[in-house]
């Protein structure tokens, strides 16, 4: 069965989140510190879990970005084939080979980019990409794997050779994603976003894959009496424009109240255009809302992320540590677009008011070379922290306090090595601690968001015959006008190519439509807006 809830959009652009925005500091100060442990794995785009002090890894890569030439793309010798336990307190690993689990888990468990989450002692990992023995081929396994964690730890650390009574796995063709993200709020499993990959990845739509995107945020709940696992109470909503989107960073939040839930920052491709987004989806069991009044400029792609909130102030305030972006700083510290997307180093963070305005800042701390994308953030047992695992801003002192660790991803030796000629990318086994100073206030303004003006009108609205959309813009970009129903379902696409700047119209016949509420998108590199549409 598919059902939707409501998909709330917010319209139109604002320069700034809020009276008052550019006078306020950040009330913290934030240090990276690289820790110079030996026995550190080199991984990126894994899944993993924590135990007391111990930390379980499991998938992802051992090498670093994938290549462009399909014969080479994901290879089979980067696939990590083992299951680590590390100790970052005295540096201790443990490692266990797949090879005693049965086919597959060995090929589920050597994926890359799988959605996982932790529930108390239970790891539960979705999907994932990588080479199936079964199929002889690359595929996006459709898999629900549900993990012992204290059981499959202790038994590593002891040597012991079966480790398949720590595991459980069901099929369902509705978790083949890879590239998303799995959250939960109270008893309901959140699999948002991401897409379904056959075959070996090449950059120019070559005949060697088949790539869907879910364009959805799948909920579900996981039926378990500690032998067989179902999946129950399923249902999806459709976005095929603005959940268009995987390898992004989904963060837990507090709303405005403290009312839980959970972003979408960006994320990659645009619907029409091989660009990231610049919008966020804010997810909650009221449904989602689409951002478009905020745009956030850094580090789009997954990476390692910080969430804390200050229940006194009502405020979250989101940190993201190096990764591939968009936009980066040059020298004087302005913005710089760069259209390849390339590795960067800087950290950024997105700060929540309690109106639940938004801005953006960019850390005078940074990461020590071109590192952070696939990386995860593994927080410290005695960091406080609220049961959604977001930091706890009024329980720290005013003492450095560490919070937790950056861990792994890709590390590369140049901006952008995609489809070049040099440079060279590997995964890192580089370890940070990260610590946070409380009520030590830096005086930074938020990020200076380009100016744009996009002048979306519609008339007649409602109408009967004839809708006429008229823009305008003041940077040249590609830009494509999306008609979509209440279900999300994409009815109508026009792409316009690059535009310059100036004033456009585009004349809808709409005629033949059926009576009712739609949507019409504009969407451009720079941003979007969207405007409802009713038909008499």
């Amino acid at each position: 069965m598919k059902t939707h809830f409501h998909i709330f959009l917010l319209l139109g652009f604002t320069m700034t989140a809020g009276s008052g925005l550019f006078a306020q500091n950040l009330p913290f100060s934030l240090q990276i510190q690289e820790l110079n442990h030996a026995n550190v794995p080199a991984l990126q785009s894994y899944a993993h879990a924590q135990h007391g002090d111990y930390w379980l890894l499991m998938a992802g890569m051992t090498g670093g970005l994938h290549d462009f030439r399909p014969p080479m793309a994901f290879p089979v010798a980067s696939a990590n084939d083992s299951i680590y336990v590390m100790d970052v307190a005295d540096d201790s690993l443990w490692a266990a080979p797949l090879t005693s689990l049965p086919l597959p888990l060995q090929a589920q468990l050597s994926s890359t980019n799988p959605q996982f989450y932790q529930d108390g002692n239970q790891l539960y990992l979705i999907g994932g990409y990588g080479y199936s023995p079964a199929e002889g081929d690359h595929t996006t396994f459709p898999m629900l794997t549900v993990i012992d964690v204290p059981g499959l730890v202790a038994a590593i650390r002891s040597g012991q050779a079966m480790l398949a009574p720590f595991f459980r796995q069901i099929s369902d063709s509705r978790l083949a994603v890879t590239g998303g993200h799995l959250e939960k709020l109270d008893s309901t499993f959140y699999l948002v976003f991401g897409q379904r990959f056959e075959g070996r990845y090449n950059p120019h739509n070559g005949p060697s894959f088949v790539q869907t995107y879910t364009n959805a945020i799948r909920t579900f709940q996981i039926r378990d009496n500690g032998q067989s696992l179902a999946l129950t109470h399923f249902q999806e909503t459709i976005d095929a424009v603005n959940f268009h989107r995987r390898d992004y960073n989904l963060v837990p939040q507090f709303f405005a109240g403290g009312v839980e839930g959970m972003t979408a920052f960006t994320g990659v491709f645009q619907y029409n255009v091989d660009l990231p987004f610049l919008n966020s989806v804010h997810i909650s069991a009221q449904g989602a809302r689409v951002e478009n009044s905020f745009r956030q400029l850094l580090n789009q792609y997954h990476s390692a992320f910080l969430p804390i909130y200050d229940s006194a102030a009502d405020e979250m305030y989101n940190i993201f540590f190096g990764g591939i972006s968009l936009y980066h700083p040059d020298q004087t510290g302005a913005l710089q677009i760069d259209s390849m997307v390339p590795f960067v180093n800087h950290i950024s963070l997105v700060r929540r008011f309690d109106n639940d305005s938004m801005a953006e800042y960019l850390l005078p701390v940074s990461m020590p070379g071109l590192l952070g994308a696939g990386a995860e953030f593994f927080p410290h047992p005695q960091a406080p922290r609220f049961a959604n695992g977001i930091i706890d801003y009024e329980a720290l002192s005013d003492q450095p306090t560490l919070l937790g660790y950056v861990y792994g991803g890709i590390e590369s030796s140049q901006a952008n090595i995609f489809m070049q000629s040099t440079g060279s990318s590997w995964a890192s086994d580089r370890l940070f601690a990260v610590y946070l100073t409380r009520d030590n206030p830096q005086a930074l303004d938020p990020v200076k968001i380009p100016e744009i003006s996009l002048s979306f009108r519609i008339a007649p609205n409602p109408g009967e015959d004839y809708i006429d959309a008229t823009f305008s813009l003041n940077n040249s970009s590609h830009t494509t006008i999306f008609w979509q129903n209440t279900e999300g379902k994409i009815l109508t696409e026009m792409y316009f190519g690059r535009l310059g700047p100036g004033e456009y119209a585009q004349r809808f016949d709409i005629s033949d439509l059926p009576a009712g509420l739609y949507y019409l998108t504009l969407t451009t590199n720079h941003g979007q807006e969207t405007r409802k549409i009713i038909r008499k």
